[in-house]
């Protein structure tokens, strides 16, 4: 996420020529484009869904590179064929969620009409396409015609949707390499798409599509980049984030957690500890090292208490834990036993982000739900736990382990409970053969 932005993508360099295989890419969802970094380009000063809906095609697109980016593709009526058998299968509707969200890079622009762009998801490879824009009904891509329709627009809290209908001009070949190499560059960096069992991929040919529904998720701040981390510059907090004096910050939910965090120094060392209090009777507690440095400089957190009692050390590298109202804090480690580089809490649309290597408050927005997804899909979770509220206990849990941006892991492991009805009793649900006291 450290990397130089423009709009609200990473700025790219132009490519080489097109290749025909990336060509023929454009027949079944190069849709997934919208132009980004384009000519300056002043946004409407209010945006408005009537505002968006005044637009030329031209403008719109623009608007979308700026504040936006491809959450969804809906694929109507495609007929595939298995190159192998011969055997044909259609399918009525079939969806890509994609994450994180596409983004979009004009490489370049030819007059008023023809643009040069790449598409890339996460860090996958990018991949080039030739756009067209024939009139505000017709656009063209890689040589193949479609017929492109507004066909919703909703506002959701600071998050509005614009969903496109591209209807091809007759048929739409496609081979086996075309619809992998598709699949591919669109899903990396994303847990199952590529590998449906449904689609034979490899062995399969597009024969023909009816329609591309493509949904765009656009930012309310027009204005808003995702944040360069990793800078040490420090921001004002915002929202129910506040700071308390050097190195102690605190973040109330407003719906039961409050988590504390205090970064201070001591006899020469340093100490992280982050306190999680949920109903105000209730903590996950992040603290300490393995005692390996007795007298270190760097912050570790690497012991897991709940309610006082010490229960595991971090397993792997980054660490999550979401609290009953959907809180989530995020701690950034490369390992079990290593500094904690970072700290991210998200609840809703507000995101605050602690470089805990210069202990400053990076970022912090109170109300921006689109920067609060596209930094959660960016940030890997980790080893992730639930604090889970149930009527006769609270449970701690992990329930996932994300290691790279949407790669998700399912699998519950118990750590804890806490029995409402005895308020003082802790169970350790869980061995760590690293400590013998849990």
């Amino acid at each position: 996420m450290d990397l130089p932005v423009c709009g609200n993508r990473v700025i790219l360099q132009s490519k080489n020529e097109i290749s025909m295989t990336q060509k023929l890419l454009g027949t079944l969802a190069i849709l997934f484009w919208f132009i980004s970094c384009t000519p300056p380009h002043e946004p409407p000063k209010e945006n408005t869904k009537e505002a968006f809906m005044a637009m030329s095609l031209k403008q719109q697109f623009a608007e979308m590179a700026q504040r936006g980016g491809i959450t969804q593709l809906n694929i109507n009526d495609i007929q595939l064929q298995r190159i192998s058998t011969g055997v044909i299968r259609s399918f009525p509707s079939y969806s890509f969620q994609y994450c994180p969200v596409i983004d979009i890079f004009e490489l370049s622009e030819q007059g008023d009409a023809l643009y040069s762009i790449g598409l890339r998801k996460g860090t996958g490879e990018v991949l080039d396409v030739k756009v067209e824009l024939k009139s505000d009904t017709w656009v063209e891509i890689n040589g193949l015609r479609y017929r492109i329709e507004l066909h919703n627009y909703t506002q959701d809290n600071g998050q509005d949707k614009v969903q496109y209908t591209f209807t091809p001009d007759g048929d739409v070949p496609g081979s086996s390499e075309d619809y992998l190499n598709l699949i591919a560059a669109l899903n990396s960096s994303n847990s199952g798409d590529a590998v449906r069992p449904d689609l034979f991929i490899p062995d399969v040919r597009v024969l023909s599509l009816g329609s591309l529904q493509l949904t765009v998720v656009l930012n309310s701040e027009a204005n808003e980049e995702l944040p360069t981390l990793g800078s040490c510059q420090e921001v004002t907090p915002q929202g129910q984030f506040s700071i308390k004096g050097q190195g102690i910050y605190e973040f109330n939910s407003g719906k039961g957690t409050i988590i504390k965090i205090h970064d201070e120094e001591i006899d020469n060392s340093r100490a992280l500890t982050i306190t999680v209090i949920y109903n105000e009777r209730y903590t996950v507690q992040f603290w300490g090292s393995d005692g390996r440095v007795p007298e270190t400089r760097e912050p570790f957190a690497s012991h897991e208490n709940l309610n006082g009692k010490h229960i595991k050390d971090r397993l792997g590298n980054n660490r999550t834990l979401i609290t009953p109202d959907g809180t989530k804090i995020t701690l950034v480690t490369p390992g079990p036993y290593t500094p904690v580089s970072a700290i991210t809490i998200y609840h809703g649309g507000s995101v605050h982000h602690i470089n805990t290597v210069c202990t400053k408050l990076e970022y912090s927005t109170a109300n921006n739900p689109f920067i609060s997804q596209r930094m959660d899909e960016l940030q890997p979770d980790g080893e992730t736990s639930i604090l889970e509220d149930t009527p006769d206990m609270v449970w701690f849990y992990n329930i996932y382990n994300e290691d790279s941006p949407c790669r998700r892991i399912y699998e519950r492991v118990n750590l804890g409970s806490l029995p409402k009805a005895i308020p003082n009793q802790v169970n350790d649900l869980y061995d760590d053969k690293r400590l013998a006291h849990t």
